[in-house]
């Protein structure tokens, strides 16, 4: 009876990975009706590398997006600089 109860659980479990399995690979893209552990494994490798690629993506946008605020701001100094000297030049 314990054999048996134990054996379905395996199964039970065996079920659980398989599907769990899946749906990471389903997730890479990656079409793989057996899912397979070795090739789960894989795919999240390729999210982890595709995860880290994306984050420095967004790291470097927002320093850039930083740079563009900054030079903007810069810009409007100096036209208020110009406005400020010819002024004073006038004077």
């Amino acid at each position: 009876m314990k054999a048996l109860n134990l054996e379905n659980q395996k199964m039970h479990l065996s079920q659980k990975l398989s599907g769990i399995c899946g749906r990471i690979m389903e997730t890479a893209g990656i079409i793989d009706p057996n899912g397979e552990p070795a090739a789960a494994l894989e795919a999240l490798r390729q999210l982890k590398r595709r995860l880290e690629s994306t984050r420095k993506e967004l790291e470097d946008y927002k320093l850039k997006i930083t740079i563009a605020e900054e030079k903007q701001r810069l810009n409007e100094l100096r036209v208020v600089c110009r406005k400020f000297w010819r002024f004073l030049l006038r004077s």
